[in-house]
């Protein structure tokens, strides 16, 4: 019976604050430190479009924001202005 794990290097971009509970946790799970290298994460990362097409739940929020609201006295009434 082979007892042996195979091991794996991971390369992790996170905030600073993150990097004490990662060393604790790596601690408590026997994982194996190599290095500890700062990079400029925003040129790694990939950056969203900023004419990204925006969600439903996005153009609900700016709803809400604005004011844009609907207030429905009960259900029935909801449903007939959604059904309309």
């Amino acid at each position: 019976m082979d007892n042996a794990i195979e091991m794996k290097t991971v390369t992790l971009c996170m905030p600073a604050v993150d990097v004490k509970f990662l060393n604790a946790l790596s601690k408590r799970m026997g994982w194996k430190k190599v290095s500890q290298n700062v990079v400029n994460p925003v040129s790694d990362m990939i950056k969203p479009s900023a004419k990204a097409k925006k969600t439903e739940l996005d153009l609900a929020l700016e709803d809400v924001q604005k004011g844009n609201l609907q207030t429905f006295n009960s259900v029935g009434a909801l449903m007939d202005y959604l059904n309309s």
